[in-house]
C-alpha cells in the first residue's frame, strides 16, 4: 500500500525537530511506511470500536454525525 511512498526529512510539513529527527533515520522510506501502516491498522480497531459502541447504543454521538464532531 505504501511501495510509492517518497518521504523527505526536509518536507515542509514536518516542523524543524521533526525534520531533524527524520534526518537521522537510517532508513527513512521503511520507518514511514511501518508509522503509515500503523496509522491505518489504528484508524480500521478505532471505527471497529465506534461501531460497537453505536451497535451497543453507549455511542454518545450518531454515527452519522461523528464527522462533523470536533
Amino acid at each position: 500500500m505504501y511501495e510509492k511512498l517518497a518521504p523527505s526529512a526536509n518536507d515542509p510539513a514536518f516542523g524543524p525537530w521533526m525534520q531533524g529527527y527524520l534526518a537521522k533515520a537510517k532508513d527513512l522510506k521503511s520507518q514511514m511506511q511501518v508509522f503509515c501502516a500503523s496509522l491505518t491498522d489504528l484508524d480500521t480497531q478505532l471505527g471497529r470500536l465506534f461501531a460497537a459502541l453505536d451497535e451497543l447504543k453507549l455511542a454518545f454521538i450518531d454515527a452519522s454525525e461523528r464527522a462533523l464532531a470536533p
